[in-house]
């Protein structure tokens, strides 16, 4: 059993997840930053997705998000299109390069996850799964 604090083990485990992933698909030399992956991401899953979509995941601001989604289009990853079920929204999808990019995100994903899951048996990761969806849970439980 390890003498390491909850936080210090949580921080540790993020941290390297975010460095190797990083690396992978050579962040830094693209430009892109933590919030650029998420908002990627969440646009992949989401589909006909919207900024106002991406405001309610990453509990931001819409002018932050805004910033976001311009510099994802600067560096030619998005486009915007209309969206017919709300004239004043607009939906984000993917140019053949975000494409080739979240090919990439989703590579090195799993070879993480192939990594970080080595000598861990089925049950060991579905425990883990729960016990962190349950701490999350927690962290997002509105008490006031």
């Amino acid at each position: 059993m390890s003498n390491q604090s909850l936080p210090d083990v949580v921080m540790a485990l993020s941290r390297g997840y975010r460095l190797n992933i990083r690396q992978a698909i050579n962040a830094k030399a693209l430009g892109l930053n933590g919030m650029h992956a998420q908002c990627l991401r969440i646009i992949a899953t989401i589909p006909d997705c919207t900024a106002n979509h991406i405001v309610s995941i990453m509990h931001r601001d819409k002018g932050q998000i805004a910033r976001l989604v311009k510099e994802l289009i600067t560096m030619s990853l998005i486009e915007k299109h209309p969206n017919p079920a709300d004239k004043r929204s607009q939906i984000l999808t993917f140019t053949d390069d975000g494409h080739a990019l979240m090919n990439k995100i989703h590579l090195a994903e799993k070879q993480l996850d192939k990594q970080m899951c080595e000598g861990l048996s089925t049950q060991d990761i579905d425990a883990f799964k729960r016990i962190s969806a349950r701490m999350v849970e927690n962290l997002q439980r509105d008490d006031g």
